[in-house]
């Protein structure tokens, strides 16, 4: 959990000296400005714009590395479920590939190397949390003794990770190659919905944001009392067509994630009918979308609140606070998940 909540942090960091355009602030590797990473004096990279954001994130992913390399050892030595270990061999794998990529990107001075770095990034912390996961004291109390009825799922499972990961690298492309700015209206685009990208069209973008650049300059917008940005809108690249084209690519994705995320309760209620579910752990929130569909649940018995349950119309089910679950078999309550 720590190595997940760590590479959480690094992530962030990361995506920190992406927006601030400082990744080739350090332009060496993998030494900074000649010295060992470990060893640069504070006052080299302390406050000091863009060195100390990725001196930092090279710090943090040198620390990272290392968590994994313990988990990994720690995984083969102690775990007996051979998958795990090979999960935890593939977290390793993985740093070191994230790592070489990200002094590549410095190195080779390529954006499309920072594009992969930062999707594999996500592919790291994904499994880092996964191993966390079936690692863990609940994943060990829970039973799954029937697997039928979630391989009917593996098709729409697959589908919706697919499009969360394309959504993934599409806004990773437009950070890297600067396309993020090319629209900066919204829910509206250039104050249409579907904007146009002929040569005479995004020739009126670029003279738009320059005239807008000019006017937050003029209003001391662009830049704090230090003389660092605080505005983000002139990226240095001018506006292409095909950026137009990305952004509203990616906008589209995002409308068709939040139409799934929409429809949680159907897709709920298909889960718990295919998988014979007896028991739903779920928020207090989401007790009334799971009651809503009750009639469905033909074999539902129990809902565990994460939380102070709210209260309970007439219903065939029993609700319970989670903590009741860490009393054990004599609280009553059926645990095993099927």
């Amino acid at each position: 959990m720590f190595t997940a909540l760590a590479t959480l942090a690094l992530v962030g960091i990361g995506g920190l000296v992406t927006s601030k355009g400082v990744g080739m602030a350090v332009p060496d590797w993998p030494t900074t400005y000649g010295y060992n990473m470990f060893l640069v004096p504070f006052d080299q990279w302390l406050g000091k714009f863009g060195i100390f954001e990725e001196h930092a994130h090279r710090l943090v992913a040198s620390f990272v590395g290392f968590l994994t390399i313990g988990l990994a050892i720690w995984l083969w030595a102690k775990e007996a479920r051979k998958w795990v270990r090979l999960l935890g061999i593939g977290a390793l794998v993985l740093v070191v590939m994230q790592g070489v990529l990200g002094g590549l990107r410095v190195t080779e001075i390529n954006q499309n190397l920072g594009l992969i770095h930062g999707a594999v990034a996500q592919l790291f912390l994904i499994l880092v949390c996964a191993i966390a996961l079936v690692t863990s004291a609940w994943w060990q109390r829970v039973n799954v003794s029937n697997r039928a009825g979630f391989a009917a799922l593996k098709g729409i499972l697959v589908a919706v990770i697919c499009l969360v990961f394309v959504q993934l690298l599409l806004g990773a492309t437009m950070r890297h190659q600067h396309a993020g700015l090319a629209i900066w209206d919204f829910p509206l685009a250039h104050g249409q919905v579907w904007p146009a990208t002929d040569e005479a069209s995004v020739a009126t973008y670029n003279e738009n944001r320059y005239e807008l650049q000019k006017s937050l300059h003029a209003a001391n917008l662009l830049l704090d009392a230090q003389g660092n940005p605080k505005t983000f809108l002139d990226s240095g690249h001018d506006i292409l067509s095909w950026h137009v084209w990305l952004q509203m690519l990616h906008r589209l994705g995002a409308v068709a994630v939040t139409v799934n995320t929409a429809y949680r309760g159907v897709f709920l209620e298909h889960v718990a009918e295919n998988s014979a579910a007896r028991l739903i752990v779920t928020t207090s929130d989401f007790v009334p979308v799971v009651l809503a569909s009750e009639p469905a649940y033909r074999h539902l018995k129990t809902i565990v609140c994460a939380g102070a349950p709210p209260p309970l119309p007439d219903s065939r089910l029993q609700l319970v606070d989670y903590a009741q679950l860490q009393g054990g078999p004599e609280t009553g309550i059926d645990t095993t998940v099927t």
